[in-house]
């Protein structure tokens, strides 16, 4: 059963990134004129992206902050 909770734990985690995931992409393109706001959404995607490789994952993480106007 813990195997089960964990499988669908990581089913849920991967159909949120996604839909995130598109979202995140919208709003990049929308932002393309030229403004700091593309670059600073790219790079709080990646730094989401990258969170599974930290050191300390799971029970340690340093979660990236979003831009303000996010």
């Amino acid at each position: 059963i813990e195997f089960a909770k964990k499988q669908l734990s990581k089913k849920s985690y991967l159909l949120f990134a996604h839909i995130f995931n598109e979202k995140l992409e919208d709003s990049i393109n929308a932002c393309d004129d030229g403004s700091n706001y593309k670059k600073q959404l790219i790079e709080y995607r990646q730094a989401l992206l990258d969170v599974p490789q930290q050191a300390g994952f799971p029970t340690d993480i340093n979660w990236p902050t979003k831009p303000g106007w996010l």
